[in-house]
């Protein structure tokens, strides 16, 4: 995670944003699978 890139050669319009979700914010069918868990990232 703390990994150090170089972003000036990539291409901006391949670019994903991953943010953390909150078990609690998912559908009870997702938060079944969630093993314990606080959050996941999506």
């Amino acid at each position: 995670m703390n990994t150090k890139f170089d972003f000036k050669n990539i291409d901006q319009r391949q670019l994903a944003y991953i943010r953390p979700v909150e078990i609690a914010e998912l559908p009870e069918e997702v938060r079944a699978q969630a093993e314990g868990r606080d959050h996941v990232y999506a």
